[in-house]
């Protein structure tokens, strides 16, 4: 009795599972299914809509368009930036930095250690004799930086 009531529990929890993979508008919470083992990110996330790229496309959008009524995608994500002065590799670094949740603190240290590494260079620069030499000295802290990750990833043969 025990062991057929627990596999009919089972399949049941495997049924609502199955049902809920199936329908990618539901989310986790939506559904008596709770584990979120099996559960992806577009499952949860598959019923916001790209937002109005264009203003010819927002003018031209008709009162029944499903943009109106469904949760739109943020523009920009989170992550991204268009700054000119955004390099991934040093977001990566200040990540792997960071301590307690601390970000500003971490990229206030990072912009200081650019700025040392930006006089130490130009001293060199300024100090070189030949034309040769100048051209030799790299001046950017974040083509330095990029330079010795690179130099310090291991070969793999």
């Amino acid at each position: 009795m025990l062991k057929s009531l627990f596999l009919l529990r089972s399949s049941s929890f495997q049924c609502i599972r199955q049902y809920h993979l199936t329908i990618p508008s539901l989310t986790a919470g939506q559904t008596q299914y709770r584990g979120q083992k099996e559960s992806t990110w577009w499952e949860k996330y598959g019923s916001h809509v790209d937002p109005v790229a264009t203003r010819s496309d927002l003018l031209t959008m008709d009162d029944l368009d499903e943009r109106h009524y469904r949760p739109v995608k943020p523009v920009i994500p989170t992550y991204q930036s268009f700054s000119c002065f955004h390099d991934p590799l040093v977001s990566r670094v200040v990540g792997v930095l960071l301590r307690e949740g601390n970000r500003e603190l971490v990229e206030e240290l990072m912009h200081k250690t650019f700025r040392t590494i930006k006089l130490i260079q130009v001293g060199k620069l300024n100090r070189a004799k030949t034309d040769e030499e100048r051209s030799s000295i790299e001046c950017n802290p974040v083509t330095l930086l990029q330079q010795a990750i690179k130099n310090a990833t291991p070969i793999v043969r």
